[in-house]
């Protein structure tokens, strides 16, 4: 599911649930509230339950702590090696809370311009590539708890 309508997680699960029994929405929290998205996402089960009972499959949600671009911010090494710039110490002070950076695509957009790189899906996938998950996942728990709710799907 893409895009910032939780409401149309209800659609989707109508439509794949016969396949799989277990979905993990992953939601950027972005400026919206979390209390927001978690009601909205609520009335989305609501509609699927009403519509299944019994058969609906298990559907969680884990809300990425402003955008999942704090997930790659959280290794500053990985960040390093990708856009060839070395990050000051300021930066990799601010980069030990990256859940808390308000605008976190557009503070690696700033890194890549600062390495003569274009930020875009490719470069997000060469810094998560070399990303310390273990390091990661301390310092960002969305991300601790996104690996959590997949990896507990095959049990």
């Amino acid at each position: 599911m893409r895009g910032n309508r939780v409401e149309k997680l209800a659609g989707w699960v109508l439509a794949f649930y016969s396949r799989y029994a277990r979905f993990v929405v992953l939601k950027d929290l972005e400026s919206y509230e979390e209390s927001i998205i978690r009601e909205r996402f609520q009335e989305a089960l609501k509609r699927v339950e009403a519509e299944l009972g019994s058969a609906s499959p298990d559907v969680r949600l884990v809300i990425a702590r402003r955008a999942v671009e704090s997930w790659l911010l959280a290794d500053p090494d990985a960040i390093e090696v990708v856009i060839g710039c070395k990050l000051g110490s300021r930066i990799r002070r601010s980069l030990e809370r990256p859940e808390q950076i308000d605008k976190p695509k557009g503070l690696l957009a700033h890194l890549a311009r600062r390495g003569g790189r274009i930020y875009n899906p490719g470069l997000s996938a060469r810094i998560a590539a070399y990303l310390d998950l273990d390091l990661a996942r301390r310092r960002a728990p969305s991300l601790n708890d996104f690996l959590k709710a997949i990896a507990q799907g095959g049990q």
